[in-house]
C-alpha cells in the first residue's frame, strides 16, 4: 500500500457539505476501483481551514481540507487521478477557469498533491503538485494527514 495525498477546496455554496460529499466520493470511488471494503479504507483528514482565494480576487473565502488515503501499489497515479477527477465532476463539472484563463470560484476542487515519495512529470500529471509548497492552505492540512511512525 502507498498513500495518496489530496487537497479538497471549495468557495461556493454550502462549503462544509461540499467537502463532506467530496471525501465520501473519493472513498467510494477508490473502493470501487480497488475492491477494498469501505470499512477497511485507511484514510486521514485534516482540520478544515479557511483561506483567501489564491491567484485571483474574490469575496468568497475557501475552505480547504487535506486527505490521505492508502491505495494498493497496483493502482497507478493516473488511475488515482481519474478517481479524483470523477469525484470532482460528480459534484460539479463547472470549469475552474474564466474564459480569459484566470481562476474562478468553484463548488469543488480536488487536487492530487502527492503519492508518498513518487515523482512524476508528464503532460497529464505532475507529482508532487508543482505549486503545493507555495500554498499554506495545501501544506498545513497535508502535514496533519501524514502517518505517524
Amino acid at each position: 500500500m502507498r498513500n495518496a495525498y489530496i487537497n479538497i477546496g471549495t468557495n461556493k455554496g454550502d462549503r462544509h457539505h461540499n467537502i463532506e460529499v467530496a471525501v465520501a466520493l473519493v472513498i467510494e470511488k477508490t473502493c470501487n476501483a480497488t475492491g477494498i471494503e469501505p470499512a477497511h479504507v485507511d484514510f486521514a483528514l485534516s482540520e478544515i481551514y479557511e483561506s483567501e482565494p489564491w491567484g485571483y480576487d474574490s469575496p468568497n473565502m475557501f475552505l480547504n481540507q487535506g486527505m490521505r488515503i492508502a491505495i494498493p501499489d497496483s493502482l497507478s497515479p493516473y488511475e488515482m487521478l481519474g478517481i479524483l477527477q470523477s469525484a470532482e465532476s460528480a459534484i460539479s463539472n463547472a470549469s475552474h477557469r474564466q474564459p480569459d484563463g484566470s481562476y474562478a470560484d468553484r463548488l469543488i476542487d480536488i487536487d492530487f498533491i502527492a503519492m508518498d515519495d513518487e515523482a512524476l512529470d508528464s503532460a497529464k500529471l505532475i507529482l508532487p503538485h508543482p505549486h503545493a509548497h507555495m500554498r499554506g492552505f495545501v501544506m498545513r492540512p497535508l502535514i496533519e494527514t501524514l502517518p505517524c511512525g
